[in-house]
């Protein structure tokens, strides 16, 4: 972490249970663990120390997992979220809303949300990504992707 200069890291799919440990010299790390307490699912948020922030709520449900920050800075403040959604779970637009509503007005979120729509980048389109789009469509938020920086398959 130190060694590339990453201020923020967003981990999806952390595997990590409460017995887990997990640090990094001079940086914060909060996490959520899969509602089950088993290892799998889960995110975690890893800070550098020296950024302005305090920790939000875990949303925690067999749907979605994210662990939220908010940045404090000169323009305000800004949540930072990392997010996983487990595949074998199907969420509806107005759940994928509600998730985003508890964020607050202005923030930036990531991880493996496991909804596939050419909107974003994929090549494909899932029933999760349908309804994640849906979701965009109908909001006041935007999706945005770097498709430089995606790793794995591009479908």
């Amino acid at each position: 972490m130190c060694t590339e200069k990453i201020d923020i890291a967003l981990i999806s799919e952390t595997r990590l249970t409460e017995r887990s440990h997990i640090s990094f010299y001079n940086y914060t790390i909060y996490r959520t663990e899969h509602p089950s307490g088993n290892s799998h699912g889960g995110t975690a948020v890893i800070l550098r120390n020296n950024i302005k922030h305090y920790s939000l709520q875990p949303y925690k449900t067999e749907k979605i997992q994210a662990t939220s920050i908010k940045i404090q800075h000169k323009h305000g403040e800004t949540t930072v979220a990392a997010v996983y959604c487990p595949p074998r779970h199907s969420i509806t637009a107005e759940e994928f809303e509600q998730f985003f509503k508890q964020l607050g007005p202005v923030f930036i979120c990531g991880g493996d949300w496991n909804a596939k729509h050419n909107h974003w980048g994929s090549r494909l389109i899932n029933p999760r990504g349908r309804q994640l789009y849906q979701a965009n469509k109908t909001s006041t938020w935007k999706a945005y992707h770097m498709a430089s920086q995606l790793t794995g398959p591009q479908t």
